[in-house]
């Protein structure tokens, strides 16, 4: 598909400039609205053919947006989309959905695993049946989409998983007071950046694999070709590591697959934040600070942007790669108020680790009022 101008939104994107993507392929779950649309309609900006996969695909009153809009606004655009019906909770339509996409493209280079259930109740709070849907959605979803599309990534020597999941708390010896009130929420979410750390792991171990037995072709073939031509009939020369035809340790390895966890700092703006009235809108980001992010982590191996393992915080890792803070200003919902770090780790202690020590609750819209008499937000 034709890379595509980028929009007003990104004239103050950080610097480095995001990559082109042109001739790859994403799948982006949860789609249809709110930080997926954005991440969609971000890769679909930087080049990418967009699979836009989520359940909604029929409008509903409460619920604005569906595959099919948000394909059409990538078209719009001039780029390529393809909606798909996707519940996470179903096997078979995850794998669907990564079949369909491979017969449509040939090819799936980026898999941002976005779409995931909220449930921020404590441990006496959490109904099994509640807990299993946040865990079917959040964990278990990412991790049987990711495992469809890794094959097909390693075939063709790219691939970027991005999992919406927070650091895992870890790192002083307060850390474990993250999961008060969101156990069950954080044991799903924590469940998707696991499944990033470990693409990352398994990529670095495939490219590994695939650079020593480059070398290890180079070296025969170096062999092969000096006892064709020696002088000294029967003789077979050998070429060490290192020696000619050996391929030096900054080569680019054959195989350049990453995962890596990516989560907000403040509340962004969604329909989520709406619905469960997450504070004033005033004190949100927006949702492409996000997608921003999203399109510079597909940044090619050796690029500033590009990262492999990382739990990321998403003001943090624009600062990382360039970002001022006037830079920031452009994805807060009001330019006027700095909106507060409350998802950020251990935000009220300076330090990483703990996931906002902040007594919230929420998870059932149809509660939100009792919820918000028992909470600071």
């Amino acid at each position: 598909p034709p890379s595509l101008p980028p929009p007003p939104s990104l004239s103050l994107m950080p610097l480095p400039p995001r990559p082109n993507l042109g001739g790859k392929v994403a799948i982006v779950t949860g789609a249809s609205r709110g930080i997926g649309r954005e991440c969609a309609l971000a890769l679909a900006r930087a080049g990418c053919a967009v699979v836009v996969a989520a359940k909604s695909a029929t409008p509903q009153p409460t619920l604005p947006g569906t595959i099919y809009t948000v394909a059409d606004e990538i078209k719009a655009l001039g780029g390529d989309a393809l909606p798909v019906v996707l519940d996470l909770r179903d096997e078979n339509a995850c794998i669907a959905c990564v079949s369909k996409t491979i017969e449509t493209y040939g090819r799936v280079d980026v898999l941002v695993n976005n779409a995931s259930a909220l449930w921020w109740h404590s441990i006496t709070e959490t109904p099994t049946k509640k807990y299993d849907l946040i865990q079917s959605i959040n964990a278990r979803g990412a991790f049987i989409m990711t495992r469809e599309c890794l094959p097909h990534m390693y075939a063709n020597g790219y691939g970027r998983v991005i999992c919406m999941g927070p650091p895992i708390p870890t790192g002083h010896d307060n850390a474990y007071r993250a999961y008060a009130g969101k156990t069950a929420y954080y044991m799903s979410k924590c469940g998707m950046t696991m499944v990033a750390l470990g693409a990352a792991a398994e990529g670095e171990k495939m490219a590994a694999k695939a650079k020593a037995s480059e070398k290890k072709n180079k070296v025969m073939k170096a062999s092969e070709n000096e006892s064709q031509h020696s002088p000294t009939l029967g003789v077979r020369h050998s070429v060490g590591v290192g020696g000619a035809g050996a391929s030096s340790d900054d080569d680019d390895a054959t195989t350049s697959v990453t995962g890596n966890a990516l989560w907000p700092a403040t509340v962004v703006e969604s329909l989520a934040s709406e619905n469960f009235q997450l504070g004033e809108k005033s004190g949100w980001r927006k949702a492409t600070i996000l997608a921003d992010c999203v399109v510079h982590l597909c940044a090619p191996r050796g690029h500033p942007a590009a990262v492999n393992g990382a739990q990321l915080i998403d003001d943090e890792y624009l600062r990382d790669i360039g970002a001022t803070d006037e830079d920031l200003i452009e994805y807060r919902c009001d330019p006027a108020v700095e909106p507060p770090r409350l998802l950020a780790p251990g935000a009220e202690e300076g330090g990483h680790g703990a996931g906002g020590d902040w007594d919230v609750r929420r998870g059932d819209v149809r509660r939100v009022g009792d919820d918000k008499a028992r909470s600071k937000l």
